[in-house]
């Protein structure tokens, strides 16, 4: 570590949520800490757009699905917002982000935003691993010890004019209409951002698959539906621990469950899903949350066809979603070809 301040009180770190910040800020005691909270694998992006147009541009897209209050995320929105334009008033800016596609997509996301801003006498710096020495597991930064907290805090680094072009390269293809530009960069040398190429692979597994149209965090819901899991958390549990790298947090995926049972042909029977309320403002779409289950859930028998490739959901229910610059939808349609590792447009 050469050349960054020692101490923490003119430091502003940033992190992936609010979980993560408060775990931060318990272990290094002083600084001002910001959580992104933005997931970045749903919803659109527009890489030409400022943060300002493309915050309220992803909280209407939220909000028109029903996922969240409006006035709840655009105020989260802009009192984060605000606390990054004020940059300047620190010494140094610290990035904390996991090895995952949520964390790393904000990464790049907040990398190209400096990229195209004056950092003048501020000093950027990132911490980003996906192991710890030492440690047999490695799950996540808000599970780590106070100790290796701040082990990573001195051991931190400044963010080079390379990594920042490889972040400007990174947002450009994941704001592109056509997703072959994530491809493209797959295949460009970014080994100073390591965890990245994984990131790219994994976002492009969320687009309908080739061959019967879920994605793959669908796909993971219905393989544990059809081993007869019925409560919603013990299915996102299996999720996560069958995803290799867990991403996807709770509300998300309650949602993605959600959107499984509705259609006039849905692939999973229930009743109703609440997500618990009580601390809206810690816990919503863009935090962590248990879901309050009432109901058994049950994989239909259109479901059990889709996973033997029988049949295809979109044919049967169509789409109309957003993922980074390419919207979905009947008539225009990008499929994504795992075994081929390729992307490939169709009508269906």
């Amino acid at each position: 570590m050469n050349n960054l301040p020692q101490s923490n009180t003119e430091i502003l770190h940033i992190t992936t949520d609010a979980i993560t910040a408060e775990h931060l800020d318990a272990a290094l005691t002083s600084g001002v800490f910001l959580a992104w909270q933005d997931a970045l694998y749903e919803g659109p992006i527009d890489a030409q757009a400022n943060l300002t147009h493309l915050s309220r541009r992803r909280a209407q897209y939220f909000v028109e699905a029903g996922w969240v209050a409006k006035g709840d995320i655009e105020a989260r929105y802009q009192a984060r917002n605000k606390l990054l334009f004020s940059y300047q008033k620190f010494k140094e800016v610290v990035l904390w982000f996991d090895h995952d596609l949520n964390g790393q997509l904000q990464m790049v996301q907040i990398i190209e935003w400096f990229s195209r801003h004056k950092l003048d006498k501020t000093i950027l710096s990132l911490v980003s691993i996906e192991r710890h020495p030492g440690a047999s597991t490695y799950h996540s930064l808000s599970s780590m010890s106070t100790k290796n907290i701040q082990r990573l805090m001195s051991n931190r680094w400044e963010v080079t004019l390379g990594q920042m072009n490889i972040c400007q390269q990174a947002w450009k293809a994941l704001g592109s209409n056509n997703p072959n530009s994530l491809l493209r960069f797959y295949n460009t040398n970014s080994s100073t951002m390591p965890h990245l190429k994984n990131a790219i692979l994994r976002f492009l597994k969320q687009y309908p698959s080739q061959v019967n149209g879920l994605s793959h965090s669908e796909s993971l819901i219905a393989n544990a539906l059809l081993i007869n899991k019925s409560d919603a958390n013990e299915i996102y549990e299996i999720m996560q621990s069958k995803e290799g790298i867990a991403f996807m947090n709770r509300a998300i995926f309650a949602n993605c469950l959600q959107n499984m049972c509705e259609g006039s042909m849905p692939l999973v029977e229930q009743q109703q899903i609440n997500i618990e309320s009580e601390n809206s403002e810690e816990y919503d779409l863009i935090d962590d949350t248990m879901i309050e289950q009432k109901v058994v859930l049950k994989l239909t028998n259109l479901g059990r066809q889709v996973l033997h490739n029988w049949v295809d959901w979109v044919q049967v229910n169509g789409i109309n979603r957003w993922l980074g610059g390419v919207h979905l939808k009947d008539g225009s349609l990008w499929r994504y070809d795992e075994t081929r590792r390729k992307v490939v447009k169709t009508y269906v």
